[in-house]
């Protein structure tokens, strides 16, 4: 049957590409694809496409192939689907290109960003944080001109960059989209700084907290520059990971330190050497070479280096089990592709771990436990990511 003729429905009754449309039982024209011109209504367009001016496209999260093939937005080529692209309208978070909808004004914010501190290479390398398999960076601060030496550590913060270089004892301070071998804004180097191979880095308010393993933790303002003394030292010495939670300086130490594996709270504020507000420490925590922090959701992550996992604590602990609390469930084993886990970062319901020994970033789910693999992993030659030392996701 033409177009424009009776059909039945059930049957393959129009000829060509017609096809029978249920509501009138008259053949119709094919339907129009996403990016085409040729439509009045929506009925014109294929399954699940909208029709805007003369052309069919694509609605927040149908599939796509281009920008062209969407109404608005944009078409994200690491999902193929339509999205709201920065400050675009959304009504929740997977409306928006890989950011978050504030829920407020209901536009979407910057999409998340992986930042990696590379010690094999001193460089920082920084992804999509939905990014996943052997794909080269966004951007790589490396070279000469940034002055980065076992770089360690990687924070932004209000369009900056803090990188701890642990061999060169500096922190340098970048723009937070450098990109390339670009010399850092300022730095904080010099014999006045007291630093002593410093690790790991923490910007809370105005201060920037710096762990040295060869000396306590200094806290600075974050505008210093130059061969200038800290504000304040936290005498605890040789500690490693860092983590400022509310009014709590969270600290952890391992035997490389001449200590147990613990993971000690201070206060923030303090300096010199005050009473711990609680601590975590022995054999139940199943800490082993404890390394970097994260607390979210009512959970404190420790990586650890030597048994290849990362505990999960209640937080903050109770103080009737501490310090010897055991944690409240573990993520090891084979199949988790952790492997010299030296630092996690949370964001949202997923845990990205840095792991040193195998050059990649391994991606959980935050409430995962057991042997479980990770939901993707990050890593191969096109990454640049070498001897991961530091992860940051925000």
């Amino acid at each position: 049957m033409a177009v424009g003729g009776t059909c039945d429905p059930a049957k393959l009754s129009c000829c060509g590409t017609a096809t029978c449309d249920p509501q009138t039982s008259k053949c119709k024209p094919p339907c129009i694809g996403p990016g085409a011109q040729g439509c009045g209504v929506p009925e014109d367009c294929c399954a699940g496409l909208d029709c805007q001016g003369d052309i069919c496209c694509a609605p927040l999260n149908g599939g796509c192939n281009l920008d062209d093939d969407c109404c608005g937005g944009e078409c994200d080529p690491l999902t193929d689907m339509c999205c709201a692209g920065l400050g675009g309208s959304c009504g929740e978070d997977g409306d928006c290109c890989g950011g978050t909808c504030n829920p407020t004004r209901r536009t979407c914010g910057s999409p998340a960003r992986i930042y990696v501190a590379n010690a094999s290479t001193s460089s920082v390398t920084v992804f999509d944080a939905r990014q996943s398999g052997n794909v080269a960076p966004l951007q790589e601060i490396s070279g000469p001109s940034t002055g980065l030496d076992v770089a360690t550590s990687a924070i932004p913060h209000g369009g900056e960059l803090f990188v701890v270089n642990h061999i060169g004892g500096t922190v340098r301070v970048f723009r937070q989209c450098a990109d390339g071998d670009v010399p850092p804004l300022r730095s904080i180097e010099g014999g006045n700084t007291g630093f002593s191979y410093p690790v790991r880095a923490f910007v809370s308010g105005a201060e920037l907290f710096v762990t040295n393993v060869g000396a306590g933790t200094s806290v600075w303002d974050i505008a210093a520059s130059g061969d200038v003394p800290p504000q304040r030292t936290l005498d605890l010495w040789s500690s490693y990971g860092l983590l400022v939670v509310g009014d709590a300086l969270l600290l952890t130490r391992h035997p490389w330190s001449g200590d147990q594996d613990s993971v000690h709270a201070l206060p923030a504020s303090a300096s010199g050497s005050p009473e711990p507000l609680w601590t975590l420490v022995g054999e139940d925590t199943q800490l082993h070479q404890a390394g970097g922090l994260a607390v979210v959701g009512g959970e404190l992550f420790v990586s650890n280096d030597a048994s290849n996992a990362v505990t999960v604590y209640d937080y903050p602990p109770d103080l009737d089990a501490a310090p010897n609390a055991a944690p409240r469930r573990v993520i090891q084993g084979e199949q988790t592709g952790l492997n010299g886990p030296i630092d996690p970062a949370v964001f949202g319901d997923e845990i990205f771990v840095a792991n040193r020994n195998n050059d990649t970033i391994t991606v959980h789910g935050a409430r995962d436990e057991g042997n479980v693999p990770p939901g993707r992993i990050l890593g191969g030659d096109a990454t640049r990511i070498h001897g991961p030392m530091g992860i940051f996701v925000e």
